[in-house]
Order: C-alpha cells, then structure tokens, then sequence
C-alpha cells in the first residue's frame, strides 16, 4: 500500500503540473524570462509533440488515480489492462520528449541549453516526465511484459505521420523550417528516410526498456 499512495501522490501531481503548464503556455505567460523556442499560445500549442504527450499523460494519470482509489475503497483488486497499456503509452512519450530535448533540442538551441526549460517548458520538458518515469518504474502495479512494448510506438506514429503531412502539404511554399519547428530534417525532406526509422528504433527501445525496468524495480504485480 505504501507504493500505491506514493504512486497516488505522483500522478497527482503529474495532473497537477500538467494542467499548470497548459494554462501557461495556453495564455502565453512567462515568470522564467522570455521563451523564445518552441512556445505557443492558444490551440497552437497542440502543434507540438511536447505538448500532446504531456496533455495524454495527465489523461492516464486521472485514469490511474481513479482506479488506485478504487483500490483502496476495495471495489477491485485489479486496474485494467486498457488503463495499464494507456500509462504505458504516455510514459514512453514523455520519456521521448525527455530525452530529445535534453540530447537534442536543447544543446542545439540558439537560445542556450537551458531555453529549452522555460516557463511551460519546464514542466513539460523536465518535470512532468521525470516525474512519470519515476512513477512507473518504481511505484505502480502491472500485469505487464516487453509483448506490449509495440503499444509505446502508437504515438510516435501518429505524430510522425502529422508531422511529415503537414510538411509535404506546404512543400510548395518553399519553406520547410516553417513547418519542420523541430528541425529534424534540417531543410532536407531526403533525411526523412533516415529520421523514421532512428525516431521509430528509439521509440520502441524506451518502450522496451521501460517495460524491462518495471518488471526489475517494481517487484510486485496485479495478476
């Protein structure tokens, strides 16, 4: 029980940090300085795979927190599989936004290493996911093996095809920095074909690897 409620504590703030963080960049408020990278305001924010990932996993933490207090009540013994593979999904996505920025996106910035860690950013790039992989991997509970590390590539996928979309759809434009704001294809549609498959490997090695991690650490299991 003990690791129950300190998951519980977890996610609530993952919740709470979550929604803090959408409200600020929703409102385009700054009390870090101003953030000049990778900040929007208003729905376009959504644009960013930061910002979704962060949004679902606060979705997955809600789901969780129901059913953990649904433990403790004693009205089940179990959390669904549904709910499981869900929390599963949004870690590995956070665990992606984590670490490309902090290999990536931030050394490469102009800005400074640290742009990347303002004001809404410091939450969706630095807290909220480290927070969610501590959650998972020590403290919850999951009837759970490496068979459903192919569920954590469902985002990356969907994002991936988003993304690749909209910069096709305004090739015409001549201006494809525009509409690749993370410069992964460095100007160069060509890089494509190496950029899927390193994000899509990557992927599903964190996925994998999560997964891998729990079965160590957490030590326990609903069956």
């Amino acid at each position: 029980m003990k690791k129950l409620y300190i998951s519980m504590i977890l996610n609530a703030l993952i919740v709470i940090f979550v929604i803090f963080g959408c409200i600020i960049m929703f409102a385009g408020l700054q009390f870090m300085g101003e953030g000049r990278i990778l900040s929007e305001t208003g729905v376009y924010m959504l644009k960013f795979y930061t910002v979704d990932s962060n949004i679902l996993a606060g979705l997955s933490s809600i789901l969780l927190l129901v059913h953990q207090f649904y433990i403790i009540k004693g009205a089940t013994r179990r959390i669904p599989v549904a709910v499981m593979i869900f929390k599963q999904i949004t870690t590995v996505a956070l665990t992606i936004t984590f670490l490309v920025t902090l290999f990536y996106l931030a050394p490469f910035s102009p800005y400074g290493f640290f742009s990347l860690y303002l004001n809404a950013n410091l939450f969706f790039h630095l807290i909220v996911p480290v927070l969610a992989i501590i959650s998972y991997v020590f403290f919850e509970k999951y009837k759970n093996d490496t068979e459903y590390a192919w569920w954590g590539l469902s985002t990356m996928i969907i994002y991936i095809t988003y993304y690749l979309t909209n910069i096709i759809a305004h090739i015409a434009e001549n201006n494809i920095p525009k509409y690749d704001f993370y410069g992964f294809t460095n100007g160069n549609l060509r890089n494509i074909a190496v950029i899927v498959p390193i994000f899509l490997l990557l992927t599903y090695w964190v996925s994998d690897g999560l997964i891998r991690l729990n079965l160590k650490f957490s030590k326990y299991r609903l069956k």
